[in-house]
């Protein structure tokens, strides 16, 4: 008899993707407020704020991958109270960090302000702490996600989408219709979500048997490989905006950041699919039919949903246009650049969702193909940067190149085990 526990990959996907995509329709209220309320140059400033935000958060998404590989481990040994005995360990340590964090901010901010043309060190300020803010984030959620507590997890996500949404609204069109204002929004609403999930590890299970709680070490060589392959994954992804308000005019910089918009409101609806999987095909190195079959299941989801929503901004490109920034009429450039910036963009999701299978079952084969194309994609951008058409043909040659190699690691992989 077979006692393996269902991966229930189909229906835990489906449950995060409808709560996430709920959570994402608030975000498209909020980037659409944002693009209908703020000048072109204060949403840029807003948006290459935010890419920044999301290049420092990502590596530091290891320590989602950590928790999540130590509880998930935890489950499978039977010992579930595990993700308890990390959550009192670490969360007073975390504050620490924090605060070391906000302070480098605060210290870096007149430079950072004017190595991306930013007309304030507030913008970069607020980043800073919603950094420091964001630094828990991931802790949290890999304490749900190992320990398959999805509701909890997906349920913060909900609430802090909505709260930054009624913020946004009250601070950008009554008080301050700046980027600084925008990311006070955002600010305060990831506070709330935060609140929400801590309120939320009451439900984690206790210790049963009654032994002295384990010392677990987060910050081991599997955190700081995870952070370095996230680290790289996170400059694929998000430097493209950072790197075309260095290089370009500020005029290229604002077209660029409604077309990018774009491509990441898309890039995005897969994410759900990969913390759904990551639990279910843990492993220390190895892989089984089993672990295929669930990976193959979202790989199908996310093949279905890219393809349809790709389809969809391809050929009615106008709709998310005139939703998130209501432009009535956009000019067949803006068309074409919204439609080439998404083509480049859409590889990546598959490269996402690959690199948190090498995580998930403990390998790193990825780590040095991703850092080579980290370096060529910067540098190649900074020895060609004329066009905006170039600067994409390089994003959509490295994204494609990255999926189509991580494809390989992990095909060959599943295929030898």
């Amino acid at each position: 008899m077979n006692d393996a526990p269902k991966d229930n990959i189909v229906r835990h996907s489906v449950l995060l993707l409808v709560t996430s995509n709920g959570a994402n329709v608030m975000n498209v209220l909020f980037q659409a407020l944002m693009g209908w309320s703020l000048p072109k140059t204060e949403f840029r400033e807003m948006l290459s704020m935010m890419s920044l935000m999301l290049l420092i958060i990502t590596p530091l998404d290891a320590v989602r991958t950590s928790v999540a590989h130590m509880s998930a481990v935890g489950m499978q040994a039977g010992r579930p109270w595990v993700a308890r005995e990390l959550a009192a360990q670490w969360s007073a340590r975390f504050f620490a960090i924090a605060a070391v964090a906000v302070a480098a901010g605060f210290a870096l901010s007149p430079w950072i302000a004017a190595y991306e043309n930013v007309s304030s060190v507030w913008p970069v300020r607020i980043v800073s702490l919603v950094c420091g803010v964001m630094l828990f984030a991931p802790f949290l959620v890999g304490i749900f996600q190992g320990t398959q507590f999805f509701l909890w997890m997906s349920a913060a996500t909900g609430i802090w989408t909505i709260i930054r949404l009624i913020a946004g609204y009250v601070i950008v069109r009554i008080f301050l219709p700046t980027a600084t204002g925008a990311l006070t929004a955002h600010l305060i609403g990831l506070a709330g979500g935060l609140a929400a999930s801590a309120w939320g590890l009451r439900s984690l299970p206790r210790n049963s048997d009654g032994a002295a709680p384990q010392r677990h070490t987060l910050f081991g060589g599997y955190f700081s490989q995870s952070f370095l392959t996230l680290a790289a994954y996170g400059l694929l992804t998000y430097a493209d905006l950072l790197l075309v308000s260095h290089f370009f005019p500020a005029a290229d910089a604002d077209r660029f950041a409604q077309a990018a918009l774009i491509g990441r409101s898309v890039i995005f609806l897969p994410v759900p699919i990969a913390y759904a999987m990551f639990p279910k095909v843990v492993s220390v190195g190895a892989s089984s039919r089993r672990t295929l079959a669930t990976l193959l299941k979202a790989l199908a989801m996310v093949a279905a949903i890219i393809g349809a929503a790709v389809f969809v901004c391809t050929f009615l490109t106008w709709i998310p246009i005139r939703l998130l920034f209501g432009i009535k009429a956009p000019t067949a450039e803006q068309l074409h650049l919204a439609r080439t910036v998404l083509w480049a963009m859409s590889p990546l999701t598959l490269t996402y969702m690959l690199v948190n299978v090498e995580m998930a079952q403990h390998r790193f084969r990825a780590l040095p193909f991703l850092w080579l194309f980290v370096a060529a994609y910067i540098g190649a951008v900074a020895l060609i940067h004329d066009t905006l058409a170039h600067f994409i043909l390089i994003l959509a040659t490295v994204s494609t190149a990255s999926a189509i190699c991580l494809t390989t690691l992990v095909i060959r992989a599943h295929t030898r085990d």
